[in-house]
């Protein structure tokens, strides 16, 4: 038999689950998670987009900036997590700059290769036609990228959420992550598995939503 301090009775696991749910301070520790899943987000998609999109205009800079972008993905990113703790400490800033370029990396790529495999037909078609540059980029550039983007926005969601829990769990004193961490260091194995389910509760969430948001652009692209 399996202690239960390592795997609990699935009763147990749904009563603290239950209790976990009806305690207000899970929904503080919920907060403080939520709140650095959105600004690290919104960090990743700016430069992610940003960068992307440069990089996509300008052949040579891509060209040149593309392998030390994919060199960079394949390292493990956690190792710049202890430098995030020193210029940063240990608050939600910390995690916001971990996960945010744990973020960006898969958007850059994507947007990078969506703008990169624009057809220059359209793109001469346009300018022949007399298309200003925003009308090119409404009309022709965007639409052709969007696929791409969204593919990329869907993987660094995923990806920035889990940066942000493993970076609770690695230093910190609030969020869900510190949570699972809590748990496992006090043996308290029903709530640590509680924890966890919220934690995969949330990704599935958040990856169903932009599934449906890059079916709806698929659409709009065609």
């Amino acid at each position: 038999m399996v202690s239960s301090l390592i795997l609990p009775d699935l009763f147990s696991v749904a009563q603290t689950l239950k209790e976990t749910l009806s305690n207000p301070d899970t929904y503080q520790h919920f907060r403080v998670t939520l709140y650095e899943f959105i600004i690290s987000m919104l960090v990743a998609i700016s430069f992610g987009l940003g960068m992307g999109f440069f990089l996509g205009g300008k052949r040579t800079w891509g060209y040149v900036l593309e392998p030390i972008i994919l060199a960079a993905y394949a390292v493990p990113i956690v190792i710049i997590y202890p430098l995030c703790i020193l210029f940063f400490g240990i608050g939600p800033n910390s995690k916001i700059a971990f996960a945010g370029v744990y973020g960006f990396f898969p958007i850059v790529i994507s947007t990078l290769s969506g703008v990169r495999n624009v057809n220059p037909n359209l793109v001469t078609l346009s300018r022949s036609l007399g298309a200003g540059w925003f009308q090119m980029n409404l009309k022709i550039i965007v639409p052709s990228v969007l696929p791409s983007i969204m593919a990329g926005l869907r993987m660094g969601v995923v990806m920035v959420l889990i940066a942000v829990v493993a970076g609770e769990m690695l230093a910190s004193n609030s969020g869900l992550g510190y949570l699972i961490a809590w748990s496992s260091e006090t043996m308290n194995s029903s709530l640590l598995y509680s924890c966890i389910i919220l934690v995969m509760a949330l990704v599935a969430l958040f990856n169903f939503i932009m599934s449906r948001m890059e079916s709806r652009f698929q659409f709009y692209a065609e």
